[in-house]
């Protein structure tokens, strides 16, 4: 079966233009669970409802693993009033000190602490973790198994009754805020932190404003009564700091400029004066990556729009083997193949945010001797996973695919998952006979045109009798060199050793740097003429006689491929422009991206006469996947 695919150009073009986005990125599972409100004092308290509806954004929010958000729930704490202690309320300001945790406690959390300890009511509040702060506008202070929280105060030396609220927590908890709330002591100054040179319209679902990476946002801190030097730092959804900025306060106010930065999702900001901590926003925005071209050229900046409506109606979705599998097709078929979806992942990978199910069920579907199949089992269609053995390419595709996906979802966990795989992967392209010519130390392959699944022939038979091109290797097969495999591969080793380095694994990356080198090295010898890499070279012999047509001149796709694959010096990507350039010819095609050129003269691709043989000659390398 052969893939079509009309979008090539656009995705290339497109995936030159638009460079690095913000990921969207995930983490673990919710912070707190629901709230239990505690009155040590009668008041005019807030009720705990009002309470969970103005606080939640940290207590309810997931650091992303995508951008969907989830919340884990949590078995709700019966509800419990304490009683008053009148005799205590004219007691000096008192305070409990920890020598574990180097931390305080002080009204009106320490009524509420002291009590659960007297009471023995095992709320499990334990010790400490921090200090009392500001966070989102109220009072809070962490505990090993809780958060309190204290429903109106407008200072820390609370002398007015007020409602304390227990949020309980995870045990993981302090793995969901920054490390700076849990090692620093409290200012005796209170900082609001809120951004406010956001369009009103511009809001996320939980209405914190939404901002767009590297997009300046003027930013309001107010100090009240102080005037005099602050920090500002932010963190992303990681919880990984991305700014760390001195303050001018004056009367109480500042107001920097700042460009938002890191991961995609919720993020945080904290304000320190004197190296203590004065204010905490849990979401001061939610960053938003979405993707845009803006070059004040029309043709340029539709290229986006375009691509994205194009390959969203290839998308495909199905349950496979109890999971839910989401992958993007050839628009002439409906299977999700290998090829075609890491592919176009050049360019869903800027919009779609699954970007790992397909290539799971490629891991899930790997055979034992490491080789990947081709398509995917599809039990609708009565199609099961399988390969057609002319190809080459699907090993190194996979690490591509895998690699993507990474850099889009940051995803490192599930990047150890797949390190196996890929390992495997090309442990067989780099040995197995019918992928790899020893003596030449490169990938072979059947006489195909260029990448195409189908090789140089006459007219064969399938396993079921059908006429067909020739997708089996047979006594006729003639086999030889194709540079796109190994530039192909070459790519591969080299996101292998970046993925390696990162890991933690640096001699493994420095084999995969040496491995790749020397393979450019030996393609070079063989296949590169100058101006571009040669077709095909056989293993063996001379080429066949392909009537009307000097293969040695044939420039075909994968030339285009090998300038984004970071494998070639900056003179041979030079060369390969220009040897596309001088062969631009508007009376032939809208675009000298040509499949292969010259093309193959009708009938020699095996193709049935009732097909013809359109597809074989495509002149277009926008229409190849």
């Amino acid at each position: 079966m052969i893939r079509c695919f009309p979008l090539l150009l656009l995705i290339l073009l497109f995936a030159l233009l638009c460079g690095a986005c913000a990921s969207e990125q995930a983490g673990p599972s919710g912070l707190l669970a629901p709230a239990l409100a505690l009155t040590p004092t009668p008041a005019s308290p807030v009720s705990p409802s009002a309470i969970l509806t103005r606080t939640p954004r940290y207590l309810d929010r997931t650091i992303p693993l995508t951008t969907h958000r989830t919340t884990t729930p949590h078995a709700p704490v019966p509800q419990t009033r304490f009683p008053e202690h009148p005799e205590r309320r004219d007691e000096p300001l008192n305070e409990q000190f920890f020598d574990s945790t180097f931390h305080t406690v002080r009204p009106p959390f320490l009524e509420v602490w002291r009590h659960s300890v007297e009471s023995g009511s095992g709320f499990g509040f334990g010790v400490p973790r921090s200090a009392p702060l500001w966070l989102d506008g109220h009072l809070v202070q962490f505990f090993d198994g809780v958060v309190l929280e204290a429903s109106s105060p407008t200072t820390r030396t609370v002398t007015t009754p007020v409602t304390v609220t227990v949020h309980a927590q995870p045990p993981d908890w302090p793995q969901h805020v920054p490390d700076l709330l849990l090692s620093r002591e409290s200012s005796p100054h209170r900082a609001d932190i809120e951004a406010t040179g956001v369009a009103e319209a511009a809001a996320s679902p939980d209405q914190t404003p939404l901002v767009a990476p590297l997009q300046p946002v003027t930013l309001t801190v107010r100090i009240a009564g102080y005037t005099g030097p602050a920090e500002l730092r932010l963190y992303d959804a990681y919880l990984r700091q991305t700014s760390a900025l001195t303050l001018q306060v004056r009367s109480g106010l500042a107001t920097p400029l700042v460009p938002p930065r890191g991961s995609a999702g919720p993020q945080w900001a904290t304000v320190l004066v004197d190296g203590q901590i004065a204010g905490v926003q849990s979401t001061l925005w939610t960053l938003d990556s979405t993707t845009r071209i803006a070059t004040g050229q029309a043709d340029l900046d539709r290229i986006y729009p375009m691509v994205r409506a194009f390959l969203e109606q290839d998308v495909v979705s199905y349950e496979l083997d109890g999971h839910l599998v989401r992958g993007y097709r050839s628009p002439d078929n409906p299977l999700l193949w290998l090829r075609d979806h890491v592919y176009q992942g050049r360019g869903f990978r800027y919009f779609e945010r699954d970007m790992t199910s397909t290539l799971d069920a490629f891991r899930r579907a790997q055979r034992p001797d490491g080789s990947f199949p081709d398509v995917l089992t599809y039990p609708a269609w009565g199609v099961t996973a399988h390969r057609l053995e002319t190809e080459s390419d699907l090993e190194f595709l996979f690490v591509q695919g895998v690699y993507d996906a990474w850099q889009a979802t940051g995803d490192d966990d599930w990047l150890r998952d797949n390190l196996d795989a890929m390992q495997r992967g090309l442990a067989y392209l780099t040995t197995d006979p019918q992928r790899w010519n020893a003596p030449y130390g490169l990938v072979h392959r059947p006489y195909t045109i260029d990448m195409w699944d189908f090789q140089y022939g006459p007219t064969t038979r399938s396993p079921k009798g059908n006429l067909s091109p020739r997708h089996w290797i047979d006594h006729q097969t003639i086999w030889g060199i194709f540079h796109g495999d190994n530039t192909g591969l070459a790519y591969a080793l080299k996101l292998m050793e970046r993925m390696e380095k990162y890991l933690g694994n640096p001699q493994e990356a420095d084999r995969l740097h040496d491995q790749r080198n020397d393979l450019m090295q030996r393609l070079n010898s063989l296949c590169w003429n100058g101006p571009y890499f040669t077709h095909f070279i056989l293993d063996n012999g001379e080429m066949p006689y392909v009537p009307g047509v000097d293969t040695a001149t044939q420039l075909s796709l994968s030339n285009a491929y090998a300038l984004n694959r970071e494998v070639l010096s900056t003179e041979q990507e030079q060369a390969i422009v220009e040897a596309y350039h001088t062969r631009r010819d508007f009376g032939r095609a809208f675009a000298e991206w040509y499949s292969i050129d010259p093309p193959f003269p009708a009938g020699a691709s095996g193709w049935p006469a009732v097909k013809g043989s359109s597809r074989a000659n495509m002149s277009m390398g926008a229409s190849c996947r």
